[in-house]
């Protein structure tokens, strides 16, 4: 049986959701999945840019290997395969808002990802109209 995509739930968001996932050690039941465009990181590693693109993120358990896969596709094109496709160990990766991207007027619905073991970090825009999901 695929797993059931999920609705943000009143009582958290995405970030949130996401958050606990990666924390909990367990497999994701169901699939967590939203709108989200991916940003670049400057050479200097100090200013992120976003990409126009219409993105969509989906968190799945994937039964081929029983890992914790972190997907982005564009959603424009319509995409049947992801463009990134992270693995993410217990503890290893955490999922936040970047909190001195608040008081951007154009991209303040900033996230990273980051991974403790390689201190890689990835940096994405929520694009749902709706800002409370974040």
């Amino acid at each position: 049986r695929p797993p059931r995509r999920t609705a943000v739930s009143k009582m958290a968001t995405l970030a949130e959701q996401l958050q606990q996932a990666l924390i909990s050690h367990r497999p994701v039941p169901d699939v967590i999945e939203f709108r989200c465009g991916k940003m670049k990181l400057d050479a200097n590693g100090t200013t992120v840019t976003p990409d126009p693109r219409k993105g969509r993120i989906v968190v799945r358990t994937a039964e081929a290997d029983g890992c914790l896969h972190f997907t982005w596709s564009d959603r424009s094109s319509n995409a049947t395969e992801a463009e990134d496709d992270l693995i993410l160990f217990p503890g290893d990766a955490t999922f936040s808002r970047v909190e001195s991207a608040r008081n951007n007027a154009k991209n303040n619905r900033v996230f990273a990802l980051k991974f403790t073991a390689t201190k890689k970090m990835h940096f994405f825009w929520m694009q749902d109209p709706n800002k409370d999901k974040d």
